[in-house]
Protein backbone atom coordinates (compact mmCIF):
# COMPACT_ATOMS: atom_id res chain seq x y z
CA UNK A 1 0.00 0.00 0.00
CA UNK A 2 1.82 3.42 -1.34
CA UNK A 3 2.20 6.47 1.36
CA UNK A 4 3.45 3.46 4.37
CA UNK A 5 5.91 4.24 6.96
CA UNK A 6 8.93 1.68 6.02
CA UNK A 7 12.15 1.69 8.66
CA UNK A 8 15.25 2.42 6.86
CA UNK A 9 18.50 2.41 8.13
CA UNK A 10 21.95 3.55 6.73
CA UNK A 11 23.92 0.08 5.63
CA UNK A 12 27.85 -0.11 5.01
CA UNK A 13 29.40 1.50 2.05
CA UNK A 14 32.29 1.00 -0.03
CA UNK A 15 34.83 2.72 -1.72
CA UNK A 16 36.34 0.76 -4.67
CA UNK A 17 37.70 3.51 -6.77
CA UNK A 18 39.02 6.83 -5.87
CA UNK A 19 41.48 8.93 -7.15
CA UNK A 20 42.77 9.85 -3.96
CA UNK A 21 43.36 6.87 -1.79
CA UNK A 22 43.70 9.31 1.33
CA UNK A 23 40.03 9.98 1.01
CA UNK A 24 38.44 6.53 0.56
CA UNK A 25 37.45 6.61 4.06
CA UNK A 26 35.94 10.03 4.09
CA UNK A 27 34.00 9.42 1.26
CA UNK A 28 32.55 6.46 2.61
CA UNK A 29 31.77 8.17 5.91
CA UNK A 30 30.20 11.09 3.86
CA UNK A 31 28.35 8.29 1.80
CA UNK A 32 26.71 7.15 5.23
CA UNK A 33 26.40 10.62 6.60
CA UNK A 34 23.97 11.74 3.78
CA UNK A 35 22.15 8.27 3.82
CA UNK A 36 21.13 9.59 7.59
CA UNK A 37 20.88 12.85 6.78
CA UNK A 38 18.13 11.39 3.71
CA UNK A 39 16.59 9.16 5.94
CA UNK A 40 15.69 11.94 8.53
CA UNK A 41 14.13 14.02 5.63
CA UNK A 42 11.86 11.51 4.04
CA UNK A 43 8.55 11.56 5.12
CA UNK A 44 8.15 7.66 4.39
CA UNK A 45 11.10 6.71 5.92
CA UNK A 46 11.41 6.01 10.02
CA UNK A 47 13.61 4.76 12.40
CA UNK A 48 10.98 3.55 14.62
CA UNK A 49 10.39 -0.01 13.86
CA UNK A 50 7.24 0.04 15.45
CA UNK A 51 6.09 2.68 12.57
CA UNK A 52 7.12 0.52 10.10
CA UNK A 53 4.38 -2.27 10.04
CA UNK A 54 7.02 -4.80 9.42
CA UNK A 55 9.01 -3.12 6.23
CA UNK A 56 12.58 -3.02 6.74
CA UNK A 57 15.41 -1.66 4.72
CA UNK A 58 18.92 -1.04 5.03
CA UNK A 59 20.88 0.87 2.14
CA UNK A 60 24.02 1.16 1.27
CA UNK A 61 26.65 0.61 -1.78
CA UNK A 62 29.11 1.38 -3.02
CA UNK A 63 31.56 3.96 -5.31
CA UNK A 64 32.87 2.52 -7.71
CA UNK A 65 34.50 5.71 -10.00
CA UNK A 66 35.58 9.00 -7.55
CA UNK A 67 37.64 10.83 -10.47
CA UNK A 68 38.65 14.04 -10.40
CA UNK A 69 39.96 15.18 -14.25
CA UNK A 70 41.90 18.54 -15.13
CA UNK A 71 42.91 21.26 -12.88
CA UNK A 72 41.53 24.31 -12.11
CA UNK A 73 38.71 26.21 -12.73
CA UNK A 74 38.28 23.01 -15.45
CA UNK A 75 38.57 20.06 -13.54
CA UNK A 76 35.58 18.12 -12.94
CA UNK A 77 34.95 15.98 -10.04
CA UNK A 78 32.82 13.06 -11.43
CA UNK A 79 31.28 9.72 -9.00
CA UNK A 80 29.80 6.38 -10.12
CA UNK A 81 27.62 4.86 -6.86
CA UNK A 82 26.20 1.74 -6.77
CA UNK A 83 23.28 1.25 -4.34
CA UNK A 84 22.56 -1.69 -2.04
CA UNK A 85 19.15 -1.63 -0.62
CA UNK A 86 18.09 -4.80 1.08
CA UNK A 87 15.38 -6.04 2.97
CA UNK A 88 15.37 -7.22 6.72
CA UNK A 89 15.76 -10.22 4.95
CA UNK A 90 18.84 -9.56 3.20
CA UNK A 91 16.84 -9.70 -0.24
CA UNK A 92 18.46 -6.95 -2.86
CA UNK A 93 15.47 -4.87 -3.82
CA UNK A 94 15.52 -5.20 -7.35
CA UNK A 95 12.96 -1.91 -7.98
CA UNK A 96 16.04 0.20 -6.81
CA UNK A 97 19.00 -1.69 -8.53
CA UNK A 98 20.66 0.88 -10.75
CA UNK A 99 23.25 3.78 -10.32
CA UNK A 100 23.62 6.75 -9.34
CA UNK A 101 26.01 9.15 -10.97
CA UNK A 102 27.00 12.69 -11.82
CA UNK A 103 29.56 15.60 -12.51
CA UNK A 104 31.16 18.79 -10.86
CA UNK A 105 32.98 21.28 -12.95
CA UNK A 106 34.88 23.80 -12.13
CA UNK A 107 35.69 22.45 -8.71
CA UNK A 108 38.61 23.86 -5.67
CA UNK A 109 41.09 20.98 -5.59
CA UNK A 110 42.16 23.02 -2.69
CA UNK A 111 38.66 22.24 -0.68
CA UNK A 112 38.25 19.46 -2.67
CA UNK A 113 36.55 17.24 0.46
CA UNK A 114 33.90 20.26 0.14
CA UNK A 115 32.95 19.60 -3.37
CA UNK A 116 32.80 15.69 -3.14
CA UNK A 117 30.40 16.42 0.05
CA UNK A 118 28.26 19.11 -2.45
CA UNK A 119 28.60 16.22 -5.07
CA UNK A 120 27.38 13.29 -3.00
CA UNK A 121 24.86 15.85 -1.35
CA UNK A 122 23.34 16.21 -5.28
CA UNK A 123 23.74 12.66 -6.61
CA UNK A 124 22.84 10.35 -3.97
CA UNK A 125 20.37 12.31 -1.15
CA UNK A 126 18.82 14.59 -3.23
CA UNK A 127 18.14 11.98 -5.79
CA UNK A 128 18.70 8.46 -5.45
CA UNK A 129 17.26 8.60 -1.55
CA UNK A 130 14.69 10.73 -2.93
CA UNK A 131 13.81 8.23 -5.65
CA UNK A 132 13.68 5.54 -2.77
CA UNK A 133 11.35 6.94 -0.47
CA UNK A 134 8.93 7.02 -3.64
CA UNK A 135 9.38 3.32 -4.38
CA UNK A 136 10.02 1.50 -1.26
CA UNK A 137 6.82 2.32 0.50
CA UNK A 138 4.96 0.95 -2.18
CA UNK A 139 7.06 -2.38 -2.11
Amino acid sequence: MAGQMVYVEAGSFKVSKIFDSKLKAKVATMMKDATAKAIKEQKTFTTDKKKAAGKEYAIGGTVTDLACDGEGAKATLSISILPVVTDKGGKIVAKLKMTATGKLSGINTKKIEGDIEFLIDSVWRKDFMAKAGKILPTI
